[in-house]
């Protein structure tokens, strides 16, 4: 079983796999049974959310502005940064609410990450299988079935392959 959540800081949060907690500089730390292991992740400011997918294998975690994906499993018990995540670049300027993490269940054993311009395919050791960018802030992703999954933006919904990312075909919308 998946679970996900979110985490701010100087908080913790019950998962299968253990408890994680939020300290703040970005301090992450997870203590299971017979571990404790911790990372700071600099981009993971006070006031953001940490977006959290575990399971009793393994755990993925984004931070709302954060390009750094922060892992776990249970083989290495160590967190650790797996995967760059494709994200808006808003350095030195921020006008506040463009940034986006949502994680969602995608069949019985991957997920999808979606962020304000990307969407990405993890597994079930929430590893990342692809990462696309779609580029457009007023993109969501609608739904994922038929081996595919629907990113809507204001103009188009556009379909990519489960399989491997790729694009498979684009509709305008009417509204």
């Amino acid at each position: 079983m998946i679970q996900i959540a979110e985490l701010a800081c100087d908080s913790s949060v019950v998962l299968p796999l253990g408890v994680l907690s939020r300290r703040p500089g970005g301090a992450v730390t997870l203590s299971g049974n017979s571990f404790t292991t911790s990372i700071v992740d600099e981009e993971l400011q006070d006031a953001d959310v940490l977006v959290v997918a575990a399971s009793a294998h393994g755990l993925a975690a984004l931070g709302e502005a954060s390009h750094c994906l922060i892992g776990w499993d249970a083989s290495h018990r160590v967190l650790g940064r797996t995967a760059e995540v494709p994200r808006l670049d808003l350095t030195g300027y921020d006008p506040g609410g463009l940034q986006r993490v949502l994680i969602r269940r995608c069949g019985e054993s991957q997920l999808l990450l979606e962020t304000e311009v990307s969407v990405s395919l993890l597994d079930r050791w929430f590893r990342v299988i692809w990462s696309r960018v779609h580029g457009d802030l007023t993109a969501r992703v609608t739904h994922a079935t038929d081996g595919s999954v629907r990113v809507e933006s204001d103009r188009t919904a556009d379909y990519f392959s489960l399989a491997d990312g790729t694009h498979v075909r684009s509709e305008p919308l009417r509204r």
